[in-house]
């Protein structure tokens, strides 16, 4: 069962098909902001199973209780900001790649990222005091439209190929 009104399609599977719904609701903040951007993935998918080529991993609604009580998820902001980490880590993309200073300005635009498509409330009152992720938050979100869907075009890229240097800087 999938929504395909917006990219990237949401899909799950059949045991789940009554929460489309509410999974499209919970992710439609984010595909605005994604709207125009290219190197996405097709879809976001709920296999049971590791995403299959083009997909990125939709994040599971079980166990009961946690994501999902009666039907219902418990937190939808939450659910945004798990499906916004597995756009960005699509790809199996080892870790002996990263040198230091890379792996500092990946995370860095990591972070930068998932702030700007589905802000963590909690997370970012832990992480608010440290200069670095504040900086590259705030110079994504100044960017105009324009520039900002090129710059995600290109951190997208940069993330499905594993080529964390030709992430851009921010």
């Amino acid at each position: 069962m999938c929504d395909t009104s917006r990219a990237p399609a949401v899909c799950v599977n059949a045991r789940y098909a009554g929460m489309l719904p509410q999974i499209g609701d919970a992710l439609s903040g984010v595909r605005a902001k994604l709207a125009g951007v290219r190197n996405l993935p097709v879809r976001w998918a709920d296999h049971g199973d590791a995403p299959r080529a083009g997909e990125a991993a939709l994040p599971a609604v079980t166990p009961l209780g946690w994501a999902m009580v009666r039907g219902r998820l418990t937190d939808p902001e939450r659910y945004a900001w798990e499906a916004v980490g597995a756009l960005a880590l699509r790809g199996d993309c080892p870790q002996d790649r990263l040198s230091h200073r890379l792996s500092d300005r990946l995370l860095t635009a990591d972070d930068a990222v998932a702030h700007y498509l589905a802000p963590d409330p909690v997370r970012d009152r832990l992480d608010g005091a440290a200069a670095g992720p504040r900086r590259a938050r705030a110079e994504l979100a100044a960017m105009d439209g324009g520039e900002r869907r090129a710059w995600l075009s290109a951190y997208f890229a940069a993330r499905a190929a594993c080529r964390p240097q030709e992430v851009p800087a921010l």
